[in-house]
């Protein structure tokens, strides 16, 4: 009896462990594919100041302006009661893309 208890409290152990090293796994990879994902086109450079410069006059509502390692730029806004966010080309402070809006956050 105490045998089979552990031999199946170790095989849902191990099960466990695996689920841990796969997820691991898979984060670690995120990173890479972010970048190579990237769909900012230039290599030029702007300073903070002229990039926060253009988003606010396109974006009066802006919160928040991130660089992701990947050089993806996302500026988060508020647009009366509406929260929203997009994908920036840094040089033109376009719009490249909306970012959908995450079920687990509020807003």
């Amino acid at each position: 009896m105490l045998r089979q208890f552990h031999s199946l409290s170790g095989l849902i152990a191990t099960l466990f462990v695996v689920l841990l090293t796969i997820s691991g796994a898979v984060l670690s990879l995120d990173p890479i594919l972010e970048r190579s994902q990237a769909k900012i086109a230039g290599t030029s450079s702007i300073s903070v100041a002229e990039l926060a410069g253009k988003l606010i006059t396109r974006y009066p509502g802006t919160e928040q302006i991130q660089r992701h390692p990947s050089g993806s730029i996302i500026v988060y806004f508020t647009d009366g009661d509406q929260t929203g966010a997009d994908l920036i080309n840094p040089l033109t402070g376009q719009r490249l893309a909306p970012i959908p809006a995450h079920p687990l956050w509020c807003g």
